[in-house]
Formats: structure tokens, C-alpha cells, sequence
């Protein structure tokens, strides 16, 4: 296993750094200004170093490099403070999730996912569109077509909500769904049930994300689907007979006749006869 730890120190001169093995350190004096200094991480795994920028500047003759700290109570001294013991978890916390994924703990591996540069993030439309070519084929036409809404609406939501044409699914949490809900309510053209199928779809692509493991947790498991119970209403024989003998002015009302007819009789949804 790797050996990972971190400790701070402050370096004063070149020759002191050379010489260090430490893994936070403060180094690298701004030749126009000697009194500060930029603040550094410096990891050390199995021996070997790497820097890390902190983008901090310090006072040096504040620093208590016995301590690893900035001395004082002033608002400054707490701010950085706080930023190295940050900075310290947050690599331990890293260090432990490349073991918890199997994957080689180096410096670089380390700094690759201490800076996020080692995952790929993905986004909501990237989703979409990934859905819509890998299931266009093979989803019927009529539950695609109902796909295409649901993705509009999610763009609509996206421009009213957020003011922006996309977003990373890492940030689509269960406020963003509890969100997009509300949004669909607040439209005219929807009741309860409509609002429910588009809730469908969406927690259908988002538990897609997680089966890629695009994202780590899915936030629309949590969210329950409410529909309303409808009482299915049957047209009678007399009613369908009317139906068969109505001439429409339009030839493709007449067409639509026919096609109608033939699904009741035959149970072919209108969805599939005009594939």
C-alpha cells in the first residue's frame, strides 16, 4: 500500500525545501514582495513529491512552522488556517477513495483527483442525447416523441430556473427534482398525471446516469410517483357505429376515421399505426 501523509512546515530558503520531505509547505518567496510567500501542498507517496498550489498568499513572519500554522487570531491567520486542515482532509479523503476504487495511489493519481481532473463529467443533455441515440431504435415511436417533451421541458426548466442551457448531472440534486416538478405544474397544458409521466421519464434517464455510474447517487430515487386513479370511458357500439358513418370534409380526417376504427377492432394503438 502507498504510505500518504500529510504535514505543514514553512520554508524560508530554497536550500530548506531541498532538503524537506513534507507534503504542506509553504515555499517560493515573491522576489518583489520577500515578505510573502505563496502557499503550497506538497504530497509525498512511496518517497516521491508533488506540488499542489494552494492560490494563498502569507505573511512570513507570521508563520510557526513547528506548528504548521499562522500565528495570531486575526480573521486572516483562521481563514488559512482552516484552508490547511481542508486541504489536509481533503487529500486523506482522496487518498482513500483511489483505494476504495482499486486504482493506483500515486502523486499524480492524487493530485488528478484532488483537482477533479480524473473524472469526466457528464451533463444533463449529454444524457439525453445519449438516451435518445441509443434507444431511439429500439423505444417504439410514440414513447420517444413523449421523450422529445420531457426534454424540452427540462430545457425550458434549465433557461427559467437556472439561466443556463445545460447542467452537470453531478449538480441535479432532490431540490433540482422537487424543482422541475413544480415547474411542471405551474404550466397550464398539465394535470397530475401528465406531470407524473414526465417525472417517469426523467427519474427513468437519471437511474440510466447511475446504471453508466455517471453520477454516484441518484437524487430522484427519493421521489415518489403520484398518480391520480382515472375511470377508463369505453365508447358503445352504438357510439363507435356514428363514428364509422361520419363523413368528414378533410380526406385525411376520413383516413384518421379509418385508422381509428381499425385499432379498436383489431386493440392496435393509434401510437404504433402511424409508425
Amino acid at each position: 500500500m502507498a504510505q500518504f501523509e500529510p504535514k505543514c512546515l514553512a520554508l524560508t530558503d530554497r536550500n530548506h525545501w531541498h532538503k524537506s520531505i513534507r507534503d504542506i509547505q509553504l515555499f517560493e518567496k515573491r522576489k518583489k514582495q520577500p515578505e510573502l510567500a505563496l502557499l503550497y501542498a506538497r504530497m509525498t507517496v512511496n518517497g516521491k513529491s508533488l506540488e499542489i498550489s494552494l492560490k494563498r498568499t502569507i505573511p512570513v513572519d507570521k508563520w510557526n512552522q513547528s506548528a504548521n500554522k499562522l500565528t495570531g487570531s486575526s480573521a486572516e491567520s483562521r481563514l488559512i488556517n482552516k484552508k490547511i486542515d481542508e486541504t489536509k482532509a481533503q487529500l486523506y479523503k482522496t487518498h482513500d477513495s483511489l483505494l476504495k476504487d482499486g486504482m493506483l495511489v500515486t502523486t499524480q493519481t492524487v493530485k488528478g483527483r484532488f483537482l477533479g481532473s480524473d473524472q469526466q463529467h457528464y451533463t444533463l443533455i449529454y444524457l439525453i442525447k445519449y438516451h435518445k441515440e441509443k434507444m431511439g431504435k429500439v423505444l417504439k415511436y410514440g414513447t420517444m416523441k413523449n421523450y422529445t417533451t420531457t426534454e424540452n421541458y427540462l430545457k425550458d426548466f434549465l433557461k427559467a430556473q437556472y439561466h443556463t442551457s445545460d447542467i452537470y448531472l453531478k449538480q441535479v440534486d432532490y431540490q433540482f427534482t422537487l424543482g422541475f416538478e413544480s415547474f411542471l405544474r405551474g404550466l397550464p397544458s398539465l394535470q397530475n398525471n401528465g406531470v407524473m409521466k414526465h417525472m417517469e421519464r426523467f427519474k427513468k434517464l437519471m437511474r440510466l446516469a447511475e446504471d453508466l455510474e455517471w453520477i454516484e447517487k441518484n437524487p430522484t430515487k427519493r421521489f415518489k410517483l403520484r398518480f391520480d386513479q382515472v375511470d377508463m370511458v369505453y365508447l358503445s357500439k352504438a357510439e363507435l357505429q356514428k363514428i364509422k358513418e361520419k363523413d368528414f370534409k378533410k380526406s385525411t380526417h376520413n383516413i384518421n376515421r379509418d385508422i381509428f376504427v381499425f385499432c379498436c377492432y383489431t386493440g392496435l394503438p393509434m401510437a404504433m399505426s402511424k409508425c
